[in-house]
């Protein structure tokens, strides 16, 4: 870094400080010999600056023996100034330390016998207080505020260069150019870039720990958490790293952060990428149990990994149940689900993915092909003309597209531009290429068809609100709409549709995830979705059984019934006997008071109606005033409304990626593709950081 500027007054002594402003800048000249520029090098100048300030005062008394421990008579430096004496036990111990001689005291038994220790304890703590509101009557322009500014200012300045180097199209030997220490010299002459590679590599690295920093420290407060994992592989095929990303609510709302990528160094089995991903997990003081869902696509090796990660339902006592009078129940499904232990997989796969294979799959893709085949060779050789491609594009202001294969719902999106472009190519095709008016009904058909998938698609990638609830309704809206029509593709998709969803819809199914059934029900503004009697009571029973729920994240072989005794209970079987009797009273008389579980559920069921403008459903049952049940729903809420329907999250971190590493023929080593990922993808932890340097609130 640059020496300090001569017009910025830090203290009454400028003598001394321009003569440390003439060495340092003989320092400054040797360094560009250096490999590397020591980190934050002004901030040590003004710390160097601060102490000669503070020492030049000879009537000021060392910092040290301004505590109270030294002038309130409770300790004395010895003659050589190497230790101290303690007057209440009078003995002498080495080394001039505050922390020794208060820590001494407090666990002196004679200091704490007469007092000195309380005393010395309240005098510290009253010259702390002094010293804050010394420091809020200070003018702005004092010394001391002005060093704090600096240093802030620089804290800041590298802060920021961190976060630059991370984005994903930024080199870093971009940096290393003299044009642009050039620019940072005119910016600031005092702020000097890193002069080499590794230099600039630390200065992203001291990003990445500050931000993992900050994502540990707000990982603290969280209960549960949804991941995200897949596999990525660069262009080359030569390497290969798994993501995870995370789903998690803070106050009511859905946030997303990037834990990072490892490089694969073994065969790509279960076992290595459960291992992996926990190991990812635990990095960022994660717990395996605190995952309530692992998302991933349905490779079998991602299924393989997580398929005995699951969670057991046990089905409460029956004596305890009190269904009197309950003409609303349905008493087949409720005697079946009742008695039954239910096994709930850690592991989803992604809806947004089998969507994709519903249009993509080989039979689909032979019963299109034939209707879009003359449109895309079209398009193909315009895409290919740079002449033709260019006056497309002038007259209309688009361009041409063709399928990306690796896009979601690519045919509605080419079949969408080509209409847009339909008046334009007609007038630069031949006859023969141009599609006749039947074909573009064809097209059109297939547009309208392909329409109801896209959307979907679109609506269950999101992030900012919780969108699982939207999976059991929107898989509902894509089979109305494809029972519509009669025609070969239609029948094919709509037998897709059941084939790939059977674990979504399919009530009458063993493959029912109810997971999906229930966060529509407990969503406000779909509950009307689940309309159905026996629906409601499944439902019901599920959301029961989940708020007195026992997990075991790996081997579920013995786990407690919720409605057992706890392990402290009375020995003996009288008494055991009477506290079982006693819980099924109090079961009972919830029951027939409205107060249960189950009840309050049901007047939802009956009475909530969809609020306009569409709430956040976190939010609304939150908003309910706390009880026992209350609570009981809002916890099932924070496992449920945290999971996300696709690993749409984690594929877009890893085309960040794919920057990173396909321009720059693999010059990116994978720690530092880690290091700019998380830096990068996590930036709203660091721009809090940032503000507060910027407001000097550090």
């Amino acid at each position: 870094m640059h020496a300090m500027d001569e017009n910025i007054d830090f203290g009454e002594n400028l003598d001394e400080i321009q003569n440390l402003q003439t060495s340092q800048n003989s320092q400054t000249s040797q360094m560009s010999n250096r490999s590397t520029v020591p980190r934050l090098h002004i901030l040590n100048e003004l710390d160097e600056l601060e102490r000669q300030a503070e020492n030049s005062n000879e009537n000021m008394v060392s910092p040290k023996l301004n505590h109270p421990v030294w002038t309130e008579e409770a300790c004395q430096l010895t003659e050589d100034k190497n230790g101290y004496r303690c007057f209440s036990c009078n003995r002498i111990f080495k080394g001039r330390n505050t922390q020794n001689a208060m820590r001494h005291l407090s666990v002196c038994s004679k200091a704490n016998e007469n007092g000195t220790y309380a005393k010395v304890k309240a005098a510290e703590i009253e010259r702390i207080e002094k010293k804050k509101e010394k420091e809020k009557s200070k003018p702005k322009n004092s010394p001391q505020i002005m060093r704090r500014e600096q240093k802030n200012k620089y804290r800041l300045l590298y802060l920021l260069l961190g976060m630059v180097l991370s984005g994903p199209t930024i080199s870093l030997n971009s940096f290393l150019d003299s044009s642009m220490h050039a620019i940072f010299r005119v910016l600031d002459p005092r702020f000097q870039l890193p002069i080499s590679f590794t230099g600039l590599k630390t200065c992203l690295n001291d990003a990445y720990d500050l931000t993992k920093a900050c994502m540990i420290e707000e990982f603290k407060s969280v209960k549960y958490y949804c991941a995200m994992i897949d596999i990525w592989s660069e262009k080359s095929m030569k390497r290969s790293y798994i993501g995870v990303t995370i789903h998690y609510a803070k106050n009511c709302e859905l946030r997303t952060a990037f834990l990072g990528v490892v490089y694969l160094t073994e065969q790509h089995t279960g076992d290595y990428i459960r291992k992996t991903t926990i190991q990812l997990l635990n990095n960022f003081s994660i717990r395996e149990e605190q995952v309530v869902k692992f998302i991933s696509d349905w490779a079998s090796n991602m299924k393989r990994a997580f398929r005995n990660d699951i969670i057991i339902l046990r089905a409460p006592d029956q004596d305890f149940e009190f269904n009197e009078d309950n003409d609303y129940e349905d008493t087949e499904f409720d005697e079946i689900d009742s008695n039954l232990n239910i096994v709930l997989p850690k592991w989803l796969g992604c809806i947004v993915h089998q969507l994709q294979l519903c249009i993509a799959c080989k039979t689909t893709r032979e019963l299109v092909d034939p209707i879009t085949e003359k449109l895309l060779n079209l398009l193909k050789k315009v895409k290919k003309s740079n002449l033709l491609h260019q006056s497309v594009s002038e007259e209309t202001g688009l361009s041409v597209l063709v399928p990306p294969t690796t896009r979601w719902c690519y045919i509605f999106i080419t079949l969408e531009r080509a209409f847009q472009l339909k008046v334009i190519l007609k007038q630069i095709a031949d006859p023969d290429e141009y599609p006749d008016e039947d074909e573009w009904k064809q097209l059109s058909y297939l547009r309208n068809i392909y329409h109801c998938f896209y959307s979907s698609i679109m609506k269950l990638q999101g992030e900012k609100t919780p969108i699982i609830g939207l999976v059991y309704p929107e898989i509902n809206g894509i089979l109305a709409e494809l029972s519509k029509h009669n025609t070969t593709l239609s029948k094919h998709l709509l037998e897709q549709v059941k084939t790939r969803f059977e674990h979504v819809i399919d009530w009458n199914s063993s493959k029912l995830d109810m997971t999906f059934c229930t966060t529509t029900f407990l969503d406000p503004n779909l509950s009307f979705f689940i309309n159905e009697d026996y629906q409601i009571s499944r439902v019901i029973n599920h959301i029961i059984r989940l708020a007195g729920r026992d997990v075991d994240s790996r081997n579920s072989n013995s786990v407690d019934n919720p409605y057992e005794l706890p392990v402290n209970s009375p020995a003996s079987s009288n008494s055991y006997a009477l506290e079982m009797l006693a819980i099924k009273r109090r079961k009972i008389e919830e029951n027939r008071s409205g107060t249960s579980l189950q009840h309050f559920l049901r007047q939802y069921a009956q009475t909530v109606l969809p609020p306009q403008p569409p709430l956040n459903p976190m939010l609304y049952w939150h908003s309910y005033p706390p009880n026992e049940i209350v609570n009981s729903v809002k916890d099932v809420v924070d496992q449920l409304f945290i999971t996300s329907p696709s690993s749409a999250p984690m594929e877009r971190g890893f085309s960040n990626s794919g920057d990173n590493t396909s321009r720059k023929r693999n010059r990116t080593a994978p720690d530092l593709l880690n290091m700019k990922m998380v830096t990068y993808l996590n930036k709203s932890f660091l721009e809090k950081h940032a503000e507060n340097l910027e407001n000097n609130k550090l």
